[in-house]
């Protein structure tokens, strides 16, 4: 589904976005918003949003039951531990 609507940029720059949208995109008071300009038109989405559309992007790296977090973990307690062997 794709919502639509209309609004006018105040004097300061601001733009409003309607309640509706706003409870749609799970917005609420002082969240960030992720906006990029491309091909001279402004898009916006929610930092959940942001955050899926790039975990959609990268999947096809992700090795199915091989947690990154893990990975990382291991490798950064086998580098403290050849740190601390070096003399």
């Amino acid at each position: 589904m794709q919502t639509t609507f209309q609004t006018r940029m105040g004097r300061e720059g601001r733009v409003l976005i309607p309640s509706n949208v706003r409870q749609e995109l799970g917005l609420n008071i002082d969240e960030p918003i992720h906006c990029y300009v491309k091909d001279g038109e402004l898009h916006m989405s929610s930092r959940v949003a942001a955050i899926r559309k790039m975990q959609a992007k990268f999947a096809h790296l992700r090795e199915p039951g091989v947690s990154w977090v893990d990975e990382l973990s291991k490798e950064r307690r086998e580098e403290a531990a050849r740190e601390s062997a070096e003399p």
